[in-house]
């Protein structure tokens, strides 16, 4: 689970032993997510129940592209998905 007090950049792997992040494998994503200036999300209070929700939200730069990207109560980081699709050019359909 996350703590909200520890770094967001140095979370553990949601499930492991709260190991510090050095000691797990990491992904090159997660390698990159290391490097995200983290900014605190404050939220109204709300009955979430056992849906994770924002905790920080920052942004991945990548050359001239920039990812929203966020960290959920559970330690989970996350990106936008608007932004996602724009990085692979995808768009999305529009419903009836």
């Amino acid at each position: 689970m996350f703590d909200e007090t520890s770094t967001p950049g140095c979370l553990s792997h949601p499930g492991s032993l709260n190991l510090d992040r050095r000691l797990v494998l990491s992904s090159p994503v997660d390698t990159l997510l290391d490097e995200v200036e983290w900014e605190a999300v404050s939220l109204p209070p709300a009955p979430y129940g056992p849906l994770p929700y924002v905790t920080h939200k920052g942004e991945l730069h990548l050359g001239d592209l920039s990812l929203r990207c966020f960290i959920l109560s559970d330690g989970q980081r996350i990106f936008d998905a608007d932004d996602i699709e724009h990085l692979f050019g995808l768009r999305r359909k529009v419903k009836p």
